[in-house]
C-alpha cells in the first residue's frame, strides 16, 4: 500500500526521472551505435582479408566477437547477438558498395 501512495504522490517526478533516463540512454545508444558501425566496417574488411571470399559464417562470427569485446556495457544490455548480426549485415551491404566503386571516385 505504501508503494501505491508513494507513486500517487510522486508520479510526476517519477515520470520525469524515467524520461530523462530514457533520453540519456537513447543518446548513448545512438552515438555508440554510429561509432560501432565504423568499427564494424573495418572489422568486415579485416575478416575479408583473413578468411577470403568464402566462409561467410566464420567472418560473421569473427566480427561479432570483436564488436562485443569493444562494446560498452550499456549497449550490451540492449543489443542482442541477433540484432548485432542484422547491423553487421547492413554495414556489409554498404561495405560491398564502397568496394565496388573505382579507386579514384570520391565517397
Amino acid at each position: 500500500m505504501e508503494i501505491i501512495k508513494f507513486i500517487q504522490t510522486y508520479w510526476s517526478d517519477i515520470t520525469l526521472i524515467l524520461s530523462v533516463i530514457f533520453v540519456i540512454l537513447r543518446a548513448l545508444f545512438t552515438n555508440n551505435l554510429e561509432y560501432l558501425k565504423a568499427d564494424i566496417f573495418m572489422l568486415i574488411t579485416d575478416a575479408e582479408d583473413i578468411y577470403g571470399a568464402k566462409a561467410g559464417r566464420m567472418k560473421l562470427s569473427y566480427v561479432v566477437k570483436k564488436v562485443y569485446a569493444k562494446m560498452p556495457v550499456v549497449l550490451k544490455a540492449f543489443l542482442t547477438e541477433k540484432k548485432l548480426e542484422k547491423i553487421i549485415e547492413s554495414v556489409l551491404i554498404k561495405a560491398k558498395e564502397s568496394w565496388e566503386k573505382p579507386q579514384g571516385e570520391a565517397y
